[in-house]
């Protein structure tokens, strides 16, 4: 039996089943994709990384602001920026005006291994209606506040 199918059959009350069933679901993705992003030899963070520079203005972000963009804030950015620069999927360089600020530049190859990887993870497409789907989606918003 599934880690679902225990909480859905479970004697918890409706919030807790609730808490706990998005949680389990998170869980499985997050298995999943790690698991397919494994074989490219990166990690969830590094993809993270990765993310989060394809999206910024010419690829390119302060070590400050790559940890402030990142949903889970890991200590381990530092050692994961230093695996996607051996990797060569990322450049750094030190700021002319302030040696302490270091920027990270996305390279050609780290954005080909994004592209690369994001179509293989697990389907992200969730089986709602559009209706559904704005409603689970403000449902989640508001939990948040």
């Amino acid at each position: 039996m599934t880690s679902q199918e225990l909480v859905v059959n479970g004697e918890l009350d409706l919030d807790q089943k609730i808490w706990k069933l998005i949680s389990a679901l998170a869980q499985e993705k997050r298995v999943q994709a790690e698991m397919l992003i494994k074989t490219f030899y990166i990690s969830m963070l590094q993809l993270n990384i990765l993310d989060v520079l394809c999206y910024a203005v010419h690829g390119t972000l302060s070590v400050n602001r790559i940890i402030e963009s990142m949903a889970d804030a890991s200590p381990n950015v530092s050692r994961s920026l230093k695996k996607l620069e051996a990797l060569r999927l990322i450049t750094k360089h030190r700021s002319a005006e302030d040696q302490r600020i270091v920027f990270v530049q996305v390279t050609k190859e780290g954005r080909q291994l994004r592209q690369q990887i994001k179509p293989q993870l697990p389907n992200e497409k969730l089986n709602l209606s559009e209706t559904e789907s704005r409603t689970l989606y403000e449902l989640l918003n508001r939990l948040q506040c």
